[in-house]
């Protein structure tokens, strides 16, 4: 069952994630757009942690129910992928269409800089 809402519970499946080795530290939070986009059977997503912060990334569909969660952990400051293949968290494929991901990061170096992003991608079969 999909949950429902941009908040919904952070409990899912976790994927593929990468940190890129010998690049500087970003100085700022960000999410790129996904690539390839449209795509199909795969896309990756890029984003850059500024400080040490619980991140969450999730996709979610037209009417704002998530599809899947990609990222539920803590981070390190660096530069990092995520691939969606397609599937929901229940590892059905989803429909072709429209789906946003979001990117939510909660700092937890003590500084107050929580950061929040949504992009959308197209998912073509």
């Amino acid at each position: 069952m999909l949950a429902s809402g941009f908040i919904a519970g952070l409990a899912g499946q976790s994927f593929v994630t990468s940190v890129q080795e010998g690049t500087t530290l970003p100085a700022a939070f960000e999410l790129y757009q996904n690539y390839p986009n449209p795509f199909n059977p795969s896309t990756t997503i890029r984003y850059d942690v500024a400080l040490h912060s619980r991140v969450t990334i999730a996709i979610y569909n037209l009417l704002g129910q998530r599809v899947s969660l990609l990222v539920n952990e803590e981070k390190s400051p660096g530069r990092y992928t995520a691939i969606w293949n397609g599937k929901s968290d229940e590892g059905g494929h989803v429909a072709t269409g429209v789906y946003f991901y979001r990117i939510h990061t909660e700092s937890l170096a003590g500084k107050n800089q929580d950061f929040v992003r949504t992009k959308k991608l197209l998912l073509v079969k």
